[in-house]
């Protein structure tokens, strides 16, 4: 799916020293949940990674592209998305449906995380090799 230009806003706050962006992710957030057939808690881990992938393509230029690849213990297992410049978005949980003993209490998705690790993978046009970072998962939640 391609994240078009007038849902996502790009701005610069204090003549240029902060760069942000604000992304309307509803419509694909919902295309995802109906190509990948995903429960509530499914479409909340993998919506929430979608849009940190969105929200990073303003980081990107010309055929870049960025991968965020969460690799962990508990149920979700991991989840991998991957944005290029031009908006296309693509992803997939490791585990789908995630296999509960009991319905969850709340959209606190700590338990469904466990241990493991966060990678960030940057691929830039006309690069023979990827930039990446790792960071261990300590909060259990993408948005955090």
């Amino acid at each position: 799916m391609k994240i078009d230009k007038p849902n996502m806003e790009i701005f610069l706050l204090n003549k240029g020293r902060y760069r942000g962006a604000v992304l309307d992710a509803g419509a694909m957030i919902k295309s995802m949940r109906e190509a990948h057939d995903t429960g509530i808690l499914e479409t909340y881990a993998l919506g929430e990674t979608y849009i940190a992938a969105g929200l990073l393509t303003s980081m990107l230029k010309g055929k870049d592209r960025l991968a965020l690849v969460f690799e962990c213990g508990g149920p979700i297992k991991g989840i991998n998305v991957e944005v290029s410049a031009d908006g296309h978005v693509r992803g997939y949980l490791k585990n789908n449906p995630f296999p509960l003993d009991k319905p969850p209490e709340s959209l606190n998705l700590s338990m469904l995380f466990g241990p493991g690790f966060l990678s960030v993978v940057k691929y830039l046009e006309n690069s023979k090799q990827p930039f990446s970072g790792q960071v261990m998962i300590t909060y259990g939640s993408v948005a955090k």
